[in-house]
């Protein structure tokens, strides 16, 4: 599922950071109705994401739930949303912060809901087979907006994705 645009993601050489990003509110998990089909999407931060750099990677999940919604790059600068846009978006007091990401997965993304990858496991089973690049997500269980994950983590979860029927 989506491997034409998640395998040169595999095979490049490119030197870039990849990322766990966590979406939503505990309090009001997203709904399995919520897709993310579309090629741009927006990707929301509690504080300024001074840590990532253009062409960066996440791979974002749905808190709550902790399933995979989507991988896309970073590729525009970060926007603090204006004052006009707090009132109409209470959730906005929290994420105020927010880049635009070309979505890797927009087969995927649309179906998102109908598969069980979840970050947490899957972090589990790539540390049982690879004892030279153990991850550890326990910041995001803290209230972290992201986490760095290596790029050999990274290509598990984008196989596991090109696996999917």
């Amino acid at each position: 599922m989506d491997n034409t645009t998640l395998s040169p993601l595999v095979q490049e050489a490119k030197e870039r950071q990849f990322w766990l990003k966590p979406f939503g509110d505990p309090k009001n998990p997203i709904q399995a109705v919520h897709t993310f089909p579309r090629a741009i999407e927006e990707i929301t931060f509690a504080k300024r994401p001074n840590t990532l750099h253009l062409d960066d990677i996440l791979i974002v999940y749905a808190v709550g739930i902790s399933k995979i919604l989507f991988v896309a790059d970073y590729y525009t600068s970060p926007r603090e949303i204006t004052s006009q846009e707090r009132p109409s978006e209470a959730w906005r007091d929290r994420w105020r912060w927010s880049i635009r990401g070309h979505n890797f997965t927009p087969i995927y993304g649309s179906k998102w809901s109908n598969y069980a990858l979840h970050p947490f496991d899957l972090v589990k089973e790539y540390n049982s087979t690879h004892l030279d690049d153990t991850q550890n997500l326990g910041s995001l269980q803290f209230g972290a907006d992201k986490q760095h994950i290596s790029k050999g983590f990274a290509v598990f979860i984008f196989e596991k994705i090109m696996q999917l029927k």
